[in-house]
């Protein structure tokens, strides 16, 4: 350290780029590194999964749109945090070059932020009508939010909307919801746009046992 002191950090910068100057600087006692108190929020939040065998059906399609849409507010409302639009993908199996091959995304802006799982339903689901189109075999879809806002922070309405006319996005609800959820297993309580064959849901059949985390899957010991 001391050796580093007596150089100039103008010779650091040009020997090890910006960061050995910066280094000379703050043994010199110069900060050159703020600390940040706030820390800033995520940029976006995302749930992309690649289907456990090809969708070629509208409404399977749109059921698993709908059930990456309940998990995108459940990771918005357990960050207590808002998205003011929300961003929508589907493509077919790239790696199959010699089937047709599509891929499309959409943005829908919001009116106001939200977090529930109805409205997130909804938006995704517009986003999809925009850009579906018969006849390809889709293998992954993802959804996105952007512009995260934190809860409590002032939020402006739309002109022509009214926050009372808007139950199903109580909060106290959506709490109970995620309470139940928790407790009782994921999807426990869930929309029905999410449907109830989950026939396009990813394989499990190569994940890793929970040795740690299930007590149905905890490692078994024999003593000889």
């Amino acid at each position: 350290a001391w050796a580093l002191k007596q150089v100039d950090p103008r010779c650091m910068r040009q020997q090890f780029t910006v960061v050995g100057g910066r280094i000379v600087r703050e043994l010199n006692g110069i900060s050159c590194l703020a600390i940040e108190d706030v820390e800033d929020l995520k940029k976006s939040i995302q749930v992309t999964r690649s289907f456990g065998k090809p969708i070629t059906n509208f409404y399977d399609l749109k059921a698993a749109i709908a059930t990456y849409a309940t998990r995108l507010g459940e990771k918005l409302r357990r960050q207590d945090l808002f998205t003011q639009n929300i961003s929508l993908f589907i493509r077919t199996n790239k790696h199959r070059p010699n089937g047709p091959q599509y891929s499309n995304s959409a943005t829908v802006v919001l009116q106001k932020p939200i977090n529930d799982g109805i409205s997130l339903i909804k938006a995704a689901s517009i986003a999809l009508q925009q850009i579906y189109i018969n006849g390809y075999a889709y293998s992954k879809a993802g959804i996105m939010a952007h512009e995260l806002k934190p809860k409590g922070q002032n939020i402006q309405l739309d002109l022509f909307s009214n926050k009372f006319e808007e139950p199903l996005q109580s909060p106290e609800l959506w709490e109970a919801i995620d309470n139940l959820n928790k407790r009782y297993g994921k999807g426990t309580l869930f929309s029905a746009a999410c449907g109830k064959s989950l026939s396009w849901k990813d394989k499990k059949n190569l994940l890793s046992p929970s040795y740690t985390t299930c007590w149905d899957q905890l490692a078994i010991a024999f003593a000889r």
